[in-house]
């Protein structure tokens, strides 16, 4: 049988949005219970994890508006549109063939080494 792969828009969802998969695991606790604000402690029990840890995830799903903080409760599962699809599609597939998923997060292109290149090659061409 040969492997699926994701689409290009998935693709660009991840690299965009998507940094671990502590973020991806958090996401998906508040998508699961979208109607429910959690607190960062909960969430850390949940996933034995650091609170540190767990705030830095959610401000980084908050800044994407992936989630929202609704002060003095905890954050809440944000997405809509477009962005709401995506997150239902990353739930699908981490649930049906997470290690594809995980191997997509961190086979994404390094930003700094994808920056760096781009002067490699412009001194290449000069060169010539």
């Amino acid at each position: 049988m040969a492997r699926r792969e994701f689409s290009a828009e998935f693709r660009t969802f991840i690299n965009k949005n998507i940094n671990s998969i502590e973020q991806i695991e958090v996401l998906l606790i508040l998508h699961a219970n979208p109607d429910r604000a959690w607190t960062i402690d909960e969430i850390s029990a949940i996933m034995r994890s650091t609170p540190n840890s767990i705030r830095s995830r959610l401000e980084a799903l908050a800044a994407r508006k992936l989630s929202a903080e609704v002060l003095g409760e905890g954050y809440r599962y944000a997405a809509s549109g477009r962005l709401h699809t995506m997150v239902e599609m990353l739930a699908e597939e981490y649930g049906l063939r997470r290690f594809s998923v995980i191997e997509l997060v961190f086979s994404r292109p390094d930003a700094a080494r994808t920056f760096a290149d781009a002067f490699r090659l412009r001194d290449e061409e000069e060169e010539d």
